[in-house]
């Protein structure tokens, strides 16, 4: 007779009801066997959102087992799976993660939607090493990912941030103008803290 994550394996290929297959999901999760590691990454394609979550979650209970998987999913085609891979990397976290992170913020991603999920997990994250290619995407035309920039340099609160910051004070739109502002009052918050309190999260944009 299969043992449970055999039967759980099988009933997620076999069923086409999403309640099921997310019920599935969070239970092989939940037992962390690594045979369930393959499912949980396939299900990050599901088109079914708390299928995905559910997988997210199983995912990072894995730790870092789960992430030569995971790598291998950032190779899809396929934006949506992509993103969920970062989300699933972000609740890990990790100096890998970090490096993944800044590595396709920099080179290997070019999808808007990605990359504003690769920011948004820095920003959780706030690792100091992220400054400078943060910085640089300061000069995009993209405004959800302009606005991000400068709310995770904010969080991180490194001042190499603030004079390209000074330079969004005058910038046309006004809410970057505004963001701006508020990240570097943040950043001054952070560098005026004691040594031991750095971690305190800074005003919320």
């Amino acid at each position: 007779m299969n043992d449970q994550v055999e039967q759980l394996i099988e009933k997620w290929r076999s069923s086409d009801r999403e309640v099921v297959k997310a019920s599935v999901i969070e239970e092989l999760g939940k037992i962390g066997d690594h045979r369930a590691l393959r499912p949980l990454i396939e299900a990050l394609n599901d088109s079914d959102t708390l299928v995905r979550w559910n997988a997210i979650q199983g995912l990072t209970k894995f730790g870092k087992d789960s992430v030569p998987y995971l790598l291998k999913a950032l190779d899809s085609t396929d934006r949506f799976v992509r993103r969920n891979v970062v989300q699933a990397l972000s609740e890990i976290g990790g100096e890998q993660t970090v490096d993944i992170f800044i590595r396709m913020l920099l080179l290997d991603e070019t999808d808007n939607n990605v990359l504003i999920e690769i920011i948004k997990a820095l920003n959780k994250l706030r690792p100091v090493r992220a400054v400078e290619p943060l910085i640089a995407m300061l000069k995009t035309t993209d405004w959800e990912l302009k606005w991000r920039a400068i709310h995770t340099l904010g969080s991180i609160g490194d001042p190499r941030a603030v004079e390209p910051l000074l330079e969004l004070i005058n910038d046309e739109d006004t809410d970057i103008r505004w963001a701006a502002n508020v990240a570097i009052e943040n950043i001054k918050h952070i560098s005026n803290q004691p040594a031991d309190n750095k971690d305190t999260a800074p005003a919320p944009i």
